[in-house]
């Protein structure tokens, strides 16, 4: 599903310019009226299934397998200008512009380190949006949601299942970018205020 239904329409943005190591991480649409290394897209280099399960017991946090099975092809995902980020599990906290370009936001950070008070026990924040500091999070079940910052308000948005959430939360907001990665209406509209 990803390389097909995500990573491919990323590609549109890449005539702008990308880095691919060759092993999973690449920037894709270097948008240069935002800075020079300011990209559409990113995506890092998979981590096992068996380094999600390390990671997990090291910050006692349990990565759904949804999750896990998305780190295995991507260990995190940001898109468009990081207006919507996936978290990883982070490798290195080197806060160089090389190494901050090639690792996700952590996963720990939300679950365990800056965990809101009002999250239920058995939920799981797993992605970011950036305009308004709403999250992606996950119920045991399976099923996501998307929450205001302090979790008090669900009804920003609901999905059967992880890839319900990424696949139609991509397609919603590429409608509202050009492919020279500007954005063609502003971000309340965007992010369903408007």
């Amino acid at each position: 599903m990803f390389e097909e239904r995500i990573l491919r329409p990323m590609m549109a943005w890449a005539h702008l310019g990308m880095v691919d190591d060759g092993d999973g991480m690449r920037l894709i649409g270097q948008i240069k009226h935002l800075g020079p290394l300011a990209y559409m897209h990113t995506t890092f280099r998979p981590v096992s299934s068996k380094q999600c399960v390390e990671y997990g017991r090291n910050y006692d946090i349990s990565i759904p397998r949804p999750i896990m099975e998305f780190l295995e092809i991507s260990n995190g995902l940001r898109m468009f200008s990081n207006d919507i980020s996936v978290s990883g599990v982070r490798q290195s906290y080197d806060r160089s512009d090389n190494v901050m370009l090639r690792m996700p936001y952590d996963l720990a950070d939300p679950n365990r380190l800056e965990r809101p008070a009002a999250l239920p026990e058995n939920h799981y924040i797993f992605a970011f949006y950036a305009w308004d500091g709403s999250r992606g999070v996950m119920r045991p079940d399976g099923s996501v949601y998307r929450a205001t910052r302090g979790l008090g308000d669900t009804s920003l948005g609901c999905w059967d299942t992880f890839d319900h959430w990424l696949l139609s939360e991509f397609e919603r907001v590429k409608a509202f970018f050009d492919l020279n990665g500007r954005p063609l209406a502003d971000d309340a509209v965007i992010y369903g205020f408007q």
